[in-house]
């Protein structure tokens, strides 16, 4: 559970993307569907950034920057990093930004995989 009403809220919002995302994906809207759990990466983001730093940060690039300000401070939170990097690269950039989606397995599997990293960042968070 996390410290703050609004980190709850966002977390709550991440779990609503993550749901559609995968609702789009059992669809066959693999682009839709990794946009969606790139919203919901980056609300679970948004939270442990809150919780941890008290700052509520709008922009993609700077909430990028402020993740890595974080990996610094723990070996955990390093790794969350990179998988916040993979996100952002990989779903939101490659295959929902330019439709450059394959291979369509690993994509699918990214989406999937977005429910254990809005976990972590939970975890983190706390």
């Amino acid at each position: 559970m996390l410290a703050t009403e609004r980190g709850q809220v966002m977390l709550a919002e991440a779990w609503g993307f993550y749901d559609e995302a995968v609702a789009l994906l059992d669809k066959g809207d693999l682009r839709e569907a990794a946009g969606r759990a790139w919203c919901a990466s980056e609300r679970a983001t948004s939270a442990l950034i809150l919780e941890r730093t008290g700052r509520e940060l709008q922009c993609v690039r700077e909430i990028c920057v402020q993740v890595g300000f974080l990996g610094q401070e723990s070996e955990a939170l390093a790794a969350f990093r990179t998988r916040y990097d993979i996100q952002e690269g990989e779903l939101y950039g490659d295959c929902f930004i330019d439709g450059h989606c394959e291979p369509e397995e690993h994509h699918a599997e990214l989406i999937r995989g977005t429910d254990s990293y809005i976990r972590e960042a939970e975890r983190l968070a706390g």
